[in-house]
């Protein structure tokens, strides 16, 4: 009797005993709520419903790399790289769902710090390039082109977003050029507030 199979769904007595499951879910308390999962060792394997991607900006309460961890909002930097290196060396597979989730993150962290880095090289470059007349330096998406190993056409798109990035960086006086005061403010017309 001891290899008798348990009881199944369609086993279940719609007329059981009532103190033993409550009619509404809101009136368990977390500790039966937790020992619900508990009860039901079979289906620990199944997965979530949706992806870790999908839930990760609800917060959490883990460790490392998964949401509401440490390195889940850790800045991009050396330190977070070193990190990143060590989830890396021990294999990604190893992680969690969640943590893999939160590994891609910082990986996009990571980038984004490079890339405004490299940015603002290409930037320092062409302002020690530009003449004293202040027009662009010769040469210089050449010179990048070589230094990174870049093809002539990609040097000059990376110096022309940098050459953007820089001009909105600058500030914008409020009023025309050539004037020295701001502009009257307009009048209204007649009969408006």
């Amino acid at each position: 009797m001891a290899n008798a199979p348990g009881p199944s769904r369609d086993d279940h007595d719609p007329g059981g005993d009532a103190a033993a499951a409550p009619d509404h879910p809101e009136e368990l308390d977390a500790a039966e709520l937790a020992g619900l999962d508990a009860d039901r060792p079979d289906e620990a394997g199944v997965p979530e419903s949706l992806g870790a991607g999908f839930t990760r900006r609800h917060g959490g309460a883990g460790t490392g790399f998964a949401p509401g961890g440490t390195l889940d909002g850790m800045l991009p930097g050396p330190d977070l790289a070193w990190h990143l290196g060590q989830a890396r060396q021990r294999g990604l597979g190893a992680l969690s769902d969640d943590e893999l989730i939160g590994v891609l993150g910082a990986a996009r962290r990571m980038s984004s710090w490079q890339a405004e880095l490299e940015l603002a090289a290409v930037a320092e470059l062409d302002a020690r390039r530009t003449g004293p007349d202040g027009r662009d330096g010769e040469h210089v998406a050449e010179e990048i082109a070589a230094a990174l190993t870049l093809t002539g056409r990609s040097a000059r798109s990376l110096l022309e977003v940098s050459r953007r990035l820089e001009r909105l960086r600058r500030p914008r006086p409020c009023w025309p050029p050539g004037s020295s005061t701001a502009p009257a403010p307009r009048s209204s017309p007649a009969g408006s507030p």
